[in-house]
C-alpha cells in the first residue's frame, strides 16, 4: 500500500521540501510555501496549489526558477528529473548537426529573453521541440515568459505524476 493523502498532510515541512522540493528545478522554495496550504486530498489540487504559488510570486523569484531550468540538449550537469525527461524526448540520441542547431538556438533564445527555452518534453521528438523553439523565440518577452511558466507548470505535473505512480499513492485516506 502507498502514501495517503493523511499522512502526507501530516508531515513536517522538512519531510514535504525532501519529498517534493525538486517538483520545481533547484527550487525548493516552491514546496515550503504550498506546505502551508495543506490539507490536500488530490494531485490535482497539490499541482494547482504549486501552479499558484510560483503565478503569485513577484517576477524576480519567477525569473530565477526559470533559470534553473538547463538548456535543452547542454552537455551540463543535469538534475535526475531532466536528464530523464531529455533522453525521453530524444535530445541525447540527435546527431551532432541537430544538437548543434540545438544549442545555437538556445543561444539566440538565452541572449534574447534573459532565461532558457524551457519545454515540458514529455511526448515530444527532438524535431518537434526544434520546432516549438523556433516558433516560440518569435514572440515577445511578456508572451514568451508566460509560455515558460506554463510549461514549467507542465513539467512540475508530469513529475507530481510520476511520483505518485513510483509511490502507488492511494486517493483515499
Amino acid at each position: 500500500m502507498g502514501v495517503t493523502w493523511e499522512e502526507i498532510n501530516q508531515w513536517k515541512v522538512e519531510q514535504f521540501i525532501d519529498t517534493f522540493g525538486t517538483i520545481y528545478e533547484h527550487s525548493p522554495w516552491v514546496a515550503e510555501l504550498v506546505w502551508e496550504k495543506k490539507p490536500f486530498s488530490s494531485w490535482e489540487q497539490l499541482h494547482t496549489a504549486t501552479s499558484s504559488i510560483v503565478a503569485s510570486a513577484d517576477e524576480e523569484r519567477q525569473l530565477k526558477l526559470l533559470r534553473n531550468h538547463p538548456d535543452l540538449g547542454a552537455r551540463l550537469e543535469l538534475t535526475d528529473h531532466s536528464q530523464h525527461e531529455q533522453q525521453r524526448a530524444g535530445i541525447a540520441a540527435m546527431h551532432e548537426a541537430g544538437l548543434e542547431e540545438l544549442r545555437q538556438l538556445n543561444r539566440e533564445y538565452t541572449g534574447k529573453f534573459g532565461f532558457p527555452f524551457i519545454m515540458a518534453v514529455r511526448h515530444s521528438t527532438a524535431d518537434l521541440i526544434l520546432n516549438e523553439l523556433k516558433r516560440r523565440i518569435q514572440l515577445d518577452r511578456e508572451q514568451e515568459f508566460k509560455a515558460a511558466l506554463q510549461e514549467v507548470y507542465k513539467i512540475a505535473g508530469f513529475r507530481l505524476q510520476d511520483w505518485n505512480a513510483e509511490q502507488l499513492l492511494t486517493e483515499q485516506g
